[in-house]
């Protein structure tokens, strides 16, 4: 054993009638690397059998080499911790649990005049680490599967299996949360709702709804987000990582050898409700391996395309097999008309406790600075005719200033008793005061007419193609902007695309990033022409959603042909981040980025966001991503973009 300074050689420290165990010991913990990876941290424990005190204890995230715990064991005889109590000494013998430690350090031991030997498994040793991981953890832990009532290991296997088949299969890709549908048990004629999990690319499953009113009542309740869970419980199947799973599970998947698809693909299925979290009835554990066997049949044999993003009705009897033997399930789409207009502007449902550092902090609102642009150009090249709509706009000038949501709406209500032509007055309204979709657009349509009101139809002639560099124009673009995005929500695409593109006619240069969402609308509504044309006309556009987009257009042309090669190439050197989420390989964080830095990973997420599901639903684009990301990933070169940069706006006509 090394010797310390102002300390005795182990030799010569006095030997007492100690035994000590030294156990090296996985923990049944999860701790966040450096990295940003979730791992199981190693625990090299030392107690002192004879006393009952801990002599050392070392949390890293590797299985520690010999040679560390030999300076432990140094350090424990010659400079014992002070809360030990233990005066400098050796033990006896030092018993190991694990052979291998006891073979490297056997010799050294020995060189001291310790003995040591190799013993598994000592109840104190349990005890401890048993005692650290509840203390770690801090909360009961969910339950196992197999503490179900009346659960049986082939049952469980079964759901396993189906699990990891329906991973595959990816249905998500298909159907949005907003395209639900309905599986009736033709036997017993009981019908249930099936929500799936995925098309946006952050959590993956789905949820069950034994009744109708509990999918409306999701989409209808508008306070905190728990009171959207209904009164049956939040029926949730979905995946996660290894950690989120009880250790439990995770030895059973061990032990049994059950299927898992991926190391994202666990299956947790759980009963969420507002103050507790369960574990699903043998009977709904029954209920989803049925539902996920009849769904993947259905999608696969059944669900056609309708030409236009979206997909045509269609009903169709299928026979699973269970444990129950064989059954036939009737699954329709849709499984009705969900009110999307009613959708709650509130938070997200989001079952996660919610993190204080991401509580929003005062930012100065871009748009309060054009009251100091329009104060310096002395209210505007071609300000408002009207002295009430121009009083109006000088006071939400100051309400985009304000912090305090309660004043900002009081002062935009203010603004309006001014003029009913103010359209910011709407846009802020509709922003904070509006709980649905449908109200928020209502609000945004009023501030639109009260834009169109307060420029007059010779505004619209004469600033057509410069119309965001007029200052008193931007009002009425932001409300239409809000107007198109909730029609978009509400799943009426046409008249949204209409505003988007009318828009782009007023204001080519596009201020606003129009083009970066109609881009995503009209690869969602397969209206290629129209994509291609939009592509031509920002021709300089070197963002994500342009490069991408050519590489992912030349793949469904010519497959990963030369073209479609070098398109990915200039991607991939502006941006090196996407590929990491459009492959799986990184999950889409719930909360997006509020700022964007170009080249970055926040603009990769932005993008990613977005264009997922239009990668994921072209026949193998994903696998030549992913061989390009493992190249990447490798080391392999990318090929520069041209020098040359053409310039940032659209084609003159």
């Amino acid at each position: 054993m090394a010797a310390r300074k102002n300390v005795h050689n182990p030799i010569d420290l006095p030997r007492r009638p100690e035994e000590w165990v030294v156990a090296v010991r996985q923990m049944r913990y999860w701790i966040e690397n450096d990295e940003g990876n979730i791992v199981r941290p190693f625990l090299c424990l030392g107690i002192n059998l004879t006393s009952g005190m801990i002599l050392f204890s070392d949390i890293g995230e590797a299985l520690p080499a010999p040679e560390k715990v030999g300076d432990l064991l140094d350090k424990a005889m010659q400079k014992p911790a002070r809360m030990t109590r233990q005066k400098p000494g050796r033990p006896e013998v030092v018993h190991f649990e694990q052979p291998e430690f006891n073979r490297a350090l056997t010799e050294k031991l020995s060189a001291v005049a310790v003995g040591s030997d190799h013993q598994a498994g000592h109840p104190m040793v349990d005890e401890v680490i048993m005692e650290l991981e509840d203390t770690l953890r801090g909360e009961e832990p969910l339950p196992g599967l197999l503490s179900i009532a009346g659960v049986e290991l082939q049952l469980l296997e079964d759901l396993f299996s189906a699990a990891a088949s329906f991973f595959r299969a990816q249905p998500w890709i298909c159907l949005a949360d907003s395209q639900p549908l309905a599986v009736e048990f033709v036997a017993s004629g009981r019908t249930i709702y099936i929500q799936l999990m995925g098309n946006a690319g952050v959590d993956y499953g789905f949820v069950v709804y034994p009744a109708w009113e509990d999918l409306v009542h999701v989409y209808q309740a508008v306070d905190h987000p728990t009171e959207r869970i209904p009164n049956v419980g939040w029926i949730s199947f979905s995946y996660a990582e290894a950690h989120y799973l009880p250790f439990s599970d995770l030895d059973a998947i061990e032990q049994y050898d059950w299927e898992v698809a991926g190391k994202g693909a666990y299956p947790l299925p759980v009963v969420y409700y507002p103050d507790r979290v369960e574990r699903p009835d043998v009977e709904m554990l029954g209920t989803f391996i049925e539902v996920m066997r009849a769904v993947m049949v259905f999608l696969e044999l059944h669900l056609q395309e309708d030409g236009r993003g979206g997909y045509l009705p269609a009903e169709a009897q299928v026979r699973v097999t269970s444990l129950h033997g064989e059954r036939d399930l009737m699954v329709r789409f849709p499984a009705g008309e969900l009110p999307l207009d009613r959708q709650p502007l509130g938070p997200a449902l989001c079952l996660d406790d919610p993190d204080e550092e991401d509580e929003d902090l005062p930012v100065v609102d871009r748009r309060a600075l054009e009251g100091d642009m329009a104060a310096m150009l002395g209210g505007g090249v071609m300000g408002f005719k009207d002295p009430d709509v121009r009083k109006a706009q000088e006071l939400m000038y100051q309400t985009w200033n304000e912090y305090n949501p309660a004043r900002r709406i009081v002062m935009a209500h203010q603004a309006l008793s001014i003029s009913p032509d103010c359209a910011d007055a709407y846009v802020l309204l509709a922003e904070e005061e509006a709980d649905t979709l449908l109200r928020a657009a209502e609000l945004y349509r009023q501030g639109m007419q009260a834009g169109e009101r307060a420029l007059g139809k010779k505004m619209f002639k004469e600033a057509r193609g410069h119309f965001w560099g007029i200052l008193e124009t931007r009002p009425y673009m932001r409300a239409r902007a809000g107007l198109a995005n909730c029609l978009w929500g509400m799943g009426k695409t046409e008249e949204a695309k209409e505003h988007y593109s009318d828009m782009l006619r007023l204001n080519p240069n596009d201020n606003q990033g129009i083009r970066y969402t109609l881009l995503s609308l009209l690869l969602e509504t397969r209206s290629q022409a129209e994509v291609d044309a939009l592509l031509d006309e920002y021709d300089g556009d070197y963002s994500p959603d342009w490069l991408y987009t050519r590489a992912l257009i030349l793949f469904r042309q010519e497959g990963g042909a030369i073209r479609a090669g070098q398109a990915l190439d200039a991607a991939i050197e502006q941006n090196r981040y996407v590929l990491s989420y459009l492959v799986g390989e990184k999950p889409i964080p719930v909360h997006l980025p509020e700022t964007i830095e170009v080249g970055g990973e926040t603009e990769a997420i932005a993008y990613a966001s977005g264009h997922l599901n239009h990668w994921r639903r072209t026949r193998g684009a994903v696998e030549w991503l992913r061989e390009r990301f493992d190249h990447q990933k490798e080391g392999g070169p990318v090929r520069p973009r041209p020098q040359k940069r053409r310039p940032r706006h659209p084609k003159k006509k």
